[in-house]
């Protein structure tokens, strides 16, 4: 669902698109969708109704503060509104309000069943976690789930390698670039993966070996032959 309303009002006003999204015409439409919102007893149709409200004062009104209270007015009537959570969500980016962002974001999760989209939901969370509040474990852990959602989720990796080249953790960076290394298709960056990988083998881990076979498969990947052939 789009978390961006189609609202169809009954008005006089001119149906041209600047007299629409006047202001005048904006908070004509908030007062009808406030009167139907006090009318219905219908819990999702008026979560809905708040919404609107909040996108009106958001897009058109330039009202951010109307347009946060409207958006948490309707969750507060439907707490599984995904648009109203998404819409907040980013409000409370703009604010810096990160524990409010990462509550919308858990909330977004138990209401999404699409695992692509819970597994770019998870990497979203890790991102805010390690880059935002410093919790380095908790980023850890909200991407094994991503990638337990969605093994293909290529975003996922590309934070785990983030993660782990930040806080120098070698051995888990190497692992790391072996999955991207195989989520890539040929032609890509696999063979500078490869290479990456293969050189902390062999500077910072110590295993010539292994090193050696994969320089050799990152030279495959760029000439298409083996240096033994």
């Amino acid at each position: 669902m789009s978390d961006e309303p189609e609202i169809t009002v009954q008005s006089d006003e001119p149906s041209n698109a600047e007299a629409v999204f006047s202001r005048d015409f904006c908070y004509a439409t908030i007062r009808k969708l406030r009167a139907e919102i006090d009318a219905t007893r219908d819990n999702a149709r008026s979560a809905f109704l708040c919404f609107s409200i909040g996108w009106l004062f958001e897009r058109h009104l330039d009202d951010v503060q109307q347009a946060a209270t409207h958006y948490q007015e309707a969750l507060s009537r439907d707490p599984d509104l995904i648009p109203a959570m998404r819409a907040l969500r980013r409000r409370m980016l703009h604010q810096g309000n990160w524990t409010r962002y990462l509550e919308l974001i858990d909330a977004e999760l138990r209401g999404v069943k699409d695992r692509s989209a819970r597994a770019q939901l998870l990497v979203e969370k890790a991102e805010v976690l390690d880059i935002q509040l410093d919790d380095h474990e908790g980023a850890l852990a909200a991407l094994e789930r991503a990638r337990e959602e969605d093994p293909a989720c290529i975003q996922a990796l590309w934070c785990l390698e983030h993660l782990h080249r930040t806080h120098r953790e070698e051995k888990e960076l190497a692992e790391t670039l072996d999955l991207i290394t195989e989520a890539l298709p040929e032609g890509s960056l696999r063979h500078i993966a490869r290479y990456e990988a293969a050189r902390l083998r062999e500077v910072a881990l110590d295993d010539p070996v292994t090193a050696a076979e994969e320089y050799e498969a990152a030279l495959f990947e760029v000439v298409g032959k083996s240096p033994r052939d």
